[in-house]
């Protein structure tokens, strides 16, 4: 029997880029008040568009990092002054300050507008950039993105700091322009699909990280014979800007109905991650996933 799961080279450099414009079909709203949202494609060339739509006529900035802090990211900057001046900067960060502006640009602006009290900034750019200073990095995989702004426009030329709660960094897989989609065998019979959920999962404010851990007992008929995941998808309803990752593990003790019953902080979990396997993980930013079962071990249970 098979079981899917729903859970909560060579690198080419080229310098030139094509004239036409292209429709931008993957979104990803970034905050978790909707104001900063972001579109993009890339294409055969691994040439990224990318767009960003912000709640603001101050300045915006939006950046890759090597891991989700400001030393070492590669940031792009941009407003547009009272009097319609527009300024867009490719820009490095040594340090959690205002990013220094790149010796050389390797980023083209396409589109920077306002309309109605929002800010449009539409770039271009390669993947790689083979740029030989190390101010920018080289997208690949889940990128780190993080992305802040200002109400408020610069003075003189220099952006004033944003508030807390005008900047944050969330994971998107911007390299993987072709998502894989969860493909099920059609007309098998033995092809079971379960749902896995949190009813009452919170992330109250004030906590950097929260683990939420909850056990649940397979159905008798999956528990009693041999199964595969074939392949899983998170299900993340309400709470996307604030969502990181899920795992599910198989544990390997039998959990009672009181173990069963306790959903909270992972520092209570009745299921050790050391007496435990992990079967499926889905990170902020991951498409579905499907497993090829000829060439891995994804048995359940034996």
């Amino acid at each position: 029997m098979t079981l899917v799961y729903s859970l909560l080279a060579l690198t080419l450099c080229s310098a030139a880029f094509g004239a036409k414009e292209v429709v931008l079909p993957h979104k990803e709203t970034l905050d978790a008040n909707g104001k900063f949202k972001i579109a993009w494609f890339v294409d055969d060339n691994d040439v990224l568009e990318l767009q960003a739509v912000v709640e603001t006529t101050g300045w915006i900035a939006l950046g890759f990092s090597p891991n989700g802090g400001m030393p070492g990211s590669d940031i792009v900057m941009a407003w547009i002054d009272e009097d319609g001046t527009q300024h867009f900067s490719d820009r490095h960060a040594t340090g959690n300050a205002l990013p220094i502006e790149d010796s050389h640009s390797n980023v083209e602006l396409l589109e920077l507008s306002e309309n109605e009290g929002v800010t449009t900034l539409r770039f271009r750019r390669h993947l790689n950039t083979c740029d030989k200073s190390g101010e920018d990095l080289t997208i690949e995989g889940t990128s780190r993105l993080i992305y802040a702004y200002h109400d408020e426009k610069p003075v003189n030329g220099v952006p004033a700091k944003h508030s807390a709660t005008h900047r944050s960094v969330r994971s998107v897989n911007i390299a993987q322009y072709e998502p894989p989609q969860l493909a099920f065998p059609e007309a098998e019979e033995d092809v079971k699909h379960i749902d896995i959920r949190f009813e009452q999962a919170v992330t109250p404010a004030g906590e950097r990280t929260r683990y939420w851990w909850r056990g649940f007992r397979l159905p008798e008929e999956l528990r009693t014979n041999k199964v595969h995941i074939i392949g899983y998808d998170a299900l993340i309803e309400g709470e996307e800007a604030e969502a990181h990752h899920l795992l599910l593990y198989i544990c390997h003790k039998t959990l009672n109905d009181t173990e069963l019953a306790y959903i909270g902080n992972s520092d209570h979990s009745r299921c050790e991650r050391q007496s435990a396997t992990t079967r499926a993980t889905a990170s902020s930013g991951r498409k579905p996933h499907t497993i090829d079962t000829e060439k891995c071990n994804c048995a359940l249970q034996s």
